[in-house]
């Protein structure tokens, strides 16, 4: 079986012209980078934008002492600034951040804003913690599972406290970021529609299973792609968050994921190391989901040009439905973690109220093991099996 995975990766993956698309893509996707720091960033926080500086006296553990001090210099730049004898100056002045006593009041503004957003961010969770109590009475004895909603969402939103004025983008950009996705669905295309009809062009697939090694080499091929779907998801994942770390810095990343102010109401109390984990297991786990469905299209055909068109197109049409099926039942929702941090959305499991950021995981495992069945049942019949038994005993 060792043997046999090998020769499959060797096969497979270490071919130059996988290595030479991969390095490619990888290249495109670091341009991808830039275009989605000037579009969807804070120029602002960047070495050259006009927080930097400041954010950098003022970030970290947020205490009276720094909030006194911005309140104050925010304060005395607004005097400056409304003050009658001030003028516009044309030139920048060294005293100050931004070079301007007016560009000052406006990011000592913003820090506040944000210091203020940790220290009352309780206020948000008390808030919705008294509207979902109000839930309850209103739903009891009226529709039992609106209850268990509500009560499951009075437990998810506990005590939760932010301590620290940091600046997340590098993660938020991260955790939303799509292309790097669908670079690993290109590779897994690319790499395994040939795995199985390039064997059934050349006749090898008789002979394999005359020797009783169907299923080994099943395996060895599907072990190949975990394999290739896990390094390709780790390389993406590391390259997005790097990428993106070189721009805004990778600070503060043992904060809680609702610091950062997209994911206000996320529904689980979790670090953002450990939802940038979270999203890269999601996004191998749909890697997975698009291999299976190609090896299982790749076993059925004898055509390797056939393969590739009919994995595509099929890859294309479940992209398509993903626009029409409910999303906690799409596979493809997982590209994003917006889909589920945002707030606390549940799905209805035999009357319980299940999160949508553990049911569609478990949907995905149980599509991709049924796939896997079905792959088996044609790469590796009964019937055949049974011949080469039967074969191997008469030879006895």
């Amino acid at each position: 079986m060792g043997k046999l995975f090998f020769y499959e990766i060797k096969k497979n993956v270490l071919r130059l012209p996988v290595l030479l698309l991969f390095a490619a893509l990888m290249l495109v996707n670091l341009y991808k980078h830039g275009e989605t720091v000037q579009y969807y960033g804070d120029g602002s926080y960047l070495p050259n934008g006009l927080m930097y500086d400041i954010y950098g006296d003022y970030k970290g553990e947020i205490t009276d002492e720094k909030i006194q001090q911005i309140v104050a210099y925010k304060n005395e730049m607004e005097s400056i600034v409304n003050s009658p004898e001030f003028d516009y100056p044309t030139t920048p002045d060294d005293r100050y951040y931004t070079g301007f006593a007016y560009g000052d009041k406006d990011i000592a503004d913003n820090v506040i804003n944000e210091m203020k957003y940790a220290r009352e961010y309780i206020n948000n969770i008390i808030l919705l913690r008294e509207k979902t109590q109000s839930a309850i009475s209103f739903y009891e004895e009226k529709n039992d599972y609106k209850v268990r909603e509500a009560q499951q969402i009075e437990i998810l939103y506990g005590n939760r406290h932010i301590y620290v004025y940091g600046n997340y983008w590098a993660y938020s950009l991260y955790l939303d970021y799509e292309f790097s996705t669908f670079i690993v669905m290109i590779m897994v295309l690319f790499v395994f529609a040939p795995s199985f009809s390039k064997q059934k062009a050349i006749g090898d697939d008789k002979i394999i299973r005359s020797c009783g090694k169907a299923k080994s080499v099943f395996w060895a091929k599907h072990l190949c792609m975990y394999t290739f779907c896990a390094a390709a998801t780790l390389i993406t994942a590391l390259a997005d968050i790097l990428s993106f770390g070189c721009r805004y810095g990778l600070e503060f990343v043992e904060q809680p994921i609702y610091a950062i102010h997209s994911f206000t109401y996320a529904p689980l109390d979790i670090s953002i190391f450990t939802a940038v984990l979270f999203a890269a297991l999601m996004r191998f786990l749909l890697a997975v989901f698009i291999g299976e469905i190609v090896l299982l299209i790749s076993s059925t055909q004898k055509n390797v040009g056939i393969s590739y068109a009919v994995s595509f197109c099929a890859i294309g049409g479940l992209i398509y439905l993903h626009g029409s099926l409910p999303s906690h039942f799409s596979p493809f929702t997982m590209i994003s973690m917006s889909n589920f941090l945002t707030e606390a959305r549940f799905v209805n499991v035999l009357g319980l109220p299940v999160l949508n950021i553990i049911f569609l995981p478990i949907l995905t495992l149980l599509l991709c093991a049924a796939v896997n069945l079905v792959c088996h049942a044609v790469s590796c019949p009964r019937r055949t099996a049974r011949l080469a038994q039967k074969e191997r005993g008469g030879a006895v």
